[in-house]
């Protein structure tokens, strides 16, 4: 059992020192643009593997003036049987971002995952389904990874396999290469393994979509690509067959690519609302109701998945393009999971509903 958690940064972005304890539960932060709120979400975000939620490198959350100052952010999870603490800083000599678990360095950042699943929803993200395809999909793996943490292992393979296969291709090194066999037989293990383990997170998030999540859109899924058909017509075995073959056949072509033309990692993800409208169609309001649908269902499978891991889950500016309606359900989804969650506003008043239920901040306040 969780009680408190104390949030720790140094050097990183407006904050040159900060030393906070929270309560575990729903923390609501408030205060004017500037303030930090943005930034302390970000913090939290870097504790999970990836680049966090503003996708940028470890080099650029230096605190302002402080480039030469290792930056820090730590989370302390204070539980029944002691102290629990996540930290992530830039290794000095290669800026390379690393994270320590009670003062122990992972060997990957994945392994975290096991230990706490991690996911988030910005006002960036609210057009996400108007965006290009490989913003969707890699949205997709992101949530996908949250559920199955052995997942990322899948992924880095199959692109470290294409990235040596393109090499050789490109050298021209592939006619009579059993190395190109390999490779191609590699990525086409780690295909079937990635398209199991997205069609299992398909069904795990819209049935709790339909079951568990009210008030917000009963959104559905699809992928559609090459790959995707070969496993809807084949077994697997003989779906990797064929992509081996598929492989084969276009290594001319894929000589002058950056990539291979057909595979796993140009699935086309798409959502469609319960009426039956494309997401991408959908007015600006809606398609943030889906979303907020989509990750609270992702939310809910990764506590049933991992039920001794810890579940945290950050939105920022929780009021865009939410009526107040969609936002008061929302609370009260929040309120009823009993797990970490940060949100962020502006205004005092939206959190006014959540007085005495969840633990109210401004910021200004307290920094």
């Amino acid at each position: 059992m969780f009680s408190n958690l104390r949030i720790s940064l140094e050097s990183f972005r407006s904050y040159k020192s900060l030393n906070m304890e929270f309560p575990f539960g729903v923390v609501c932060l408030h205060g004017k643009n500037g303030i930090g709120k943005t930034n302390l979400l970000e913090a939290l975000s870097l504790l999970s593997p990836g680049r966090g939620m503003r996708k940028v490198a470890s080099n650029s959350v230096f605190q302002n003036n402080s480039a030469n100052t290792p930056w820090r952010a730590q989370i302390e999870f204070i539980t029944d049987s002691g102290p629990l603490r996540i930290m992530t800083t830039a290794n000095a000599a290669s800026n390379r971002r690393e994270i320590y678990l009670n003062d122990v360095l992972l060997k990957k950042h994945s392994d975290i995952a096991d230990l706490m699943s991690l996911n988030w929803i910005t006002p960036t993200m609210d057009k996400l389904f108007s965006e290009g395809k490989t913003a969707r999909r890699r949205f997709f793996d992101r949530i996908t990874f949250s559920i199955f943490p052995k997942y990322a292992d899948h992924i880095i393979s199959y692109e470290k396999a294409m990235r040596e296969r393109q090499y050789l291709l490109a050298e021209n090194r592939y006619s009579s290469s059993s190395w190109c066999d390999c490779l191609e037989s590699l990525m086409a293990e780690n295909a079937i393994a990635i398209a199991e383990y997205r069609m299992r997170a398909i069904s795990l998030i819209e049935s709790e979509i339909r079951n568990c999540v009210n008030g917000f859109p009963k959104a559905t899924f699809s992928l559609t690509g090459e790959f995707e058909n070969l496993i809807k017509e084949n077994f697997c075995q003989k779906a990797k067959e064929s992509f081996i073959e598929m492989l084969k056949t276009s290594r001319s072509t894929d000589s002058g690519k950056s990539g291979a033309k057909a595979g796993i990692h140009k699935t086309l993800f798409s959502v469609t609302h319960e009426n039956g409208q494309e997401a991408s169609l959908c007015s600006t309001g809606e398609q943030k109701a889906i979303l907020v649908s989509i990750i609270l269902a992702v939310t809910i499978v990764s506590k049933k998945m991992e039920k001794d891991a810890i579940t945290m889950l950050l939105i920022d500016e929780v009021a865009a393009h939410l009526d107040d309606d969609k936002r008061e359900r929302l609370f009260d989804e929040l309120i009823s999971m009993k797990i970490s969650v940060w949100l962020t506003g502006t205004d005092a008043g939206i959190f006014s509903s959540m007085l005495g239920r969840a633990h109210v901040v401004d910021l200004e306040k307290v920094l």
